[in-house]
């Protein structure tokens, strides 16, 4: 049986990101035997939506960062319009886009009558794609929600298509069985799985696991993954929220399905990875511009007393307490030459350890390019290198425009880094 990672909150890469479109695997058809059906694996393209609402008095309320799937199938055009129109809805039905700013206000109002500090809520929806190939398409999706609670909390969801078709796949067309006979099917696979890991440091779960598996029962909670059927629970239903997300597998030759074959597994697993340090350094990068060496200038003390040699004062940005803290920021998001030279560009220096900024370097800019809405894609793959290309639009004094924008990803000591900062 394939190893699996584990799939828990750590995962879930957290500050806000930003709008755009990923195009991460090639669409192509396999050379088959005559008489046999092509397998097809789909272009897949994430496109981010993200926007932040404010208060009238200027005080953020919520803030929410959705990336969907986009798909592109050569020959299976309406299987693609199929699969895209889904998540168009899931979009238009999502919590960020129907109760999420609305329930912010009210915890506001709540927050003022309590008497306790307010914090905006945060909700963002981040999609995996574990299986692509042999006409299936299996997407898992991570929805962290910061609603005003104790803790921010994380839950799932999945679908799995038919690239012929662009049918969202249910587990009883997986099984082909019925319902009850499905939901056995889980139920028992996920029981032996669990009484199997008995009395060994794995027994993650809660004492009456027998009942709670048939209780939290979901029979959309499941995807492909390599050579495995997964069925997963959400957190807390079955075992503890640190334990992460539970899973159950079942060998996919045991439906009557195809494993990924190695070369395809690898393919799948690359492109999640890029997929994932994609979307946070593109967030990244938009802070180093935006907030750091671009645009503007981290926040800093303007006491008199905390003047050095007129022009140099302390940063207070809560992000970067000390130099080191930006100094590991920066080169957790460029290559070392890069880093090296936006560090040495003047406008930061390291103090006795203390983060100073000299504000004699700030210069500002118009700048009007959209990073709430944009799609960006990512080719000529190899195990240390790939090509990002983002596409987005900018709206200026002088007109409407489209903005395109192509950077080197650089796999540096086991990191995938930028090669340069870009805007």
């Amino acid at each position: 049986m394939m190893s699996q990672e584990k799939i828990g909150p750590a995962r879930l890469l957290f500050p806000l990101f930003l709008g755009l479109t990923v195009l991460l695997a090639g669409c192509s058809v396999e050379e088959t035997a005559p008489g046999m059906e092509a397998a097809l694996r789909a272009q897949i393209a994430y496109r981010v939506y993200s926007e932040t609402f404010y208060d009238d008095s200027g005080v953020a309320l919520f803030e929410y960062k959705i990336t969907q799937p986009e798909v592109t199938i050569p020959g299976q055009e309406s299987a693609a319009d199929a699969i895209n129109r889904y998540y168009e809805r899931q979009l238009e039905e999502s919590y960020a886009l129907t109760e999420g700013l609305e329930n912010a206000r009210i915890d506001q109002e709540a927050a003022k009558e309590g008497g306790y500090e307010f914090i905006a809520h945060v909700y963002e929806c981040t999609p995996e794609v574990y299986y692509n190939d042999n006409n299936r398409l299996s997407v898992l999706n991570i929805h962290y929600v910061n609603s005003g609670g104790a803790h921010p909390y994380v839950y799932y969801s999945s679908e799995t298509f038919d690239l012929l078709t662009g049918e969202r796949l249910a587990l009883t067309d997986i099984l082909g069985a019925g319902d009850e006979e499905v939901r056995e099917k889980v139920y028992q696979t996920a029981l032996a799985q669990i009484e199997a890991k008995a009395g060994t440091d794995d027994f993650i779960y809660y004492e009456d696991y027998a009942v709670t598996l048939q209780d939290y029962y979901d029979a959309d909670n499941f995807f492909l993954y390599g050579s495995n059927l997964v069925f997963y629970y959400q957190p807390y239903t079955i075992a503890p929220y640190a334990a992460g997300l539970p899973m159950f597998t079942l060998d996919l030759a045991e439906v009557g399905l195809p494993a990924l074959d190695p070369a395809a597994f690898s393919t799948n697993e690359l492109a999640r990875e890029l997929h994932r340090q994609a979307g946070m350094l593109i967030e990244r990068n938009r802070v180093c511009f935006c907030e750091i060496f671009g645009l503007s200038m981290l926040e800093v003390d303007f006491s008199e007393d905390q003047a050095l040699e007129g022009t140099l004062y302390p940063v207070i940005d809560p992000r970067f307490p000390s130099y080191v803290d930006l100094d590991a920021f920066v080169y957790s998001t460029y290559i070392k030459q890069e880093a090296a030279a936006l560090l040495a560009s003047g406008r930061y220096w390291d103090i006795k350890g203390w983060l100073y900024a000299d504000l004699s370097k700030d210069t500002g800019m118009g700048y009007y390019v959209n990073w709430n809405n944009y799609r960006y894609a990512i080719s000529e793959i190899t195990a240390t290198e790939a090509t990002l290309q983002i596409n987005t639009t900018a709206d200026s004094p002088a007109g409407h425009e489209d903005v395109a924008i192509t950077v080197k990803m650089i796999k540096e000591d086991g990191l995938w880094l930028l090669e340069k900062m870009f805007y």
